[in-house]
């Protein structure tokens, strides 16, 4: 595999981290640790919950306190370091916090990327794509059809090995390429997903980071490429379960830049839509200490709401009807959140009779399930 020299701490940059399709982040205070186990215990309770899933709620609750431990420290040590004091902006960062990754973490088992893309994406140039690039179209679209052909053969599993050696060979003639470029960026992010199943996961974390070096790259040299755009916010997605909690609040500002800049120069693509949709609904969810918090070195938090998530989860669908399973389970789950019960009945119900096409849809199907079971 061809090296790049790019380190994590040269990316230095993500997004919220999250275990798979939990709608909230991480969550509930020392200081109203009281407060918050009533609250729990009131909305268990309430609604019938089983037993089991008391046990688990305190569980997260457990960790959710050993997050915000994590937080406080690292805010005093703001306070104490000038370097650190001032406030940023959604547009500005600080490079000491970006290359102080004071809380790593490995996925688990049970975690997934929260940004698994659909199977059948298909990549497509579009006219903005094709500016700026330092080859002529004509020289390298024999290499994209070639890896679009692979990519699309679901029926030799080495196909995956086969498109990165190709890119990787394609790079190395074309470095300055941003349509060949961002494929590669993909190409890492596919074999580290492999990886990833496959028990390897500190592999699969370098992996995830060469791959977003490489897109970040693409949209230096060509920021008005959609497609370079998106993949930029998807690693960012990916690797943010390795950053700290301030680090992923701050970034947050990144992702959602990126992926609004994809869907300005296509919004004709799906995909992009339900990735901004997924980002409305998780900041939506942010509990108020975690705000609190990001105030002390953010000027204004970002914000949305569970109404804006499903617009964006509805527009997606408009494009694509019934594109992807999990996007259809995200729009029950915003009408189910915004107590709108039978719009959500009605999308479990759509789901249950859908065709999974990869361990994301499966997940979201059992949760679907699982939903609509309470309804």
């Amino acid at each position: 595999m061809a090296s790049y020299g790019i380190s994590q701490d040269d990316v230095g940059l993500s997004f919220f981290g999250r275990k798979f399709l939990i709608g909230t982040t991480i969550g509930l205070g020392i200081g109203i640790g009281v407060g918050a186990g009533l609250l729990v215990i009131k909305k268990f309770g309430g609604k019938r919950e089983k037993d089991e899933k008391m046990v688990v709620c305190l569980q997260d609750l457990t960790q959710e306190l050993k997050e915000l431990r994590s937080v406080i420290v690292r805010l005093k040590d703001n306070i104490a370091t000038p370097a650190r004091e001032t406030k940023l902006t959604g547009n500005e960062y600080s490079s000491n916090s970006l290359r102080e990754v004071a809380s790593v973490r490995t996925i688990s088992d049970d975690e997934e990327e929260f940004f698994e893309m659909p199977p059948d994406e298909e990549i497509l140039f579009t006219q903005a794509d094709q500016l700026q690039t330092s080859a002529p179209f004509d020289d390298i679209k024999p290499i994209i059809q070639e890896v679009e052909l692979l990519s699309n053969d679901e029926t030799n599993e080495n196909n995956k090995d086969k498109v990165h050696t190709l890119l990787e060979n394609a790079v190395n003639k074309y470095p300055e390429n941003a349509e060949l470029l961002w494929r590669l960026g993909k190409s890492f992010y596919d074999i580290a997903s492999e990886k990833g199943k496959a028990g390897f996961l500190e592999e699969k974390k370098n992996l995830l980071y060469k791959g977003l070096g490489i897109v970040q790259k693409s949209v230096k040299i060509n920021s008005q490429n959609a497609s370079a755009q998106k993949w930029c916010a998807i690693l960012l997605g990916s690797t943010s379960d390795y950053e700290s909690t301030q680090d992923r609040i701050l970034l947050g500002f990144k992702y959602k830049e990126h992926i609004t800049k994809s869907i300005e120069l296509n919004n004709k693509d799906a995909t992009s839509y339900h990735l901004l949709g997924r980002w409305c609904y998780e900041v939506s969810q942010l509990p108020w200490w975690q705000r609190r918090a990001a105030s002390a070195f953010i000027a204004e938090p970002p914000t949305s709401t569970v109404q804006e998530a499903l617009e964006n989860f509805l527009k997606a669908e408009e494009l694509d009807p019934g594109f992807w399973l999990s996007n259809s389970y995200w729009i029950a789950k915003c009408y189910y959140d915004l107590s709108q019960y039978s719009q959500s009945k009605e999308w479990l119900q759509k789901i249950v009779t859908m065709k999974t096409k990869s361990e994301e849809d499966e997940k979201c199907l059992a949760l679907g399930r699982e939903l609509l079971q309470s309804l």
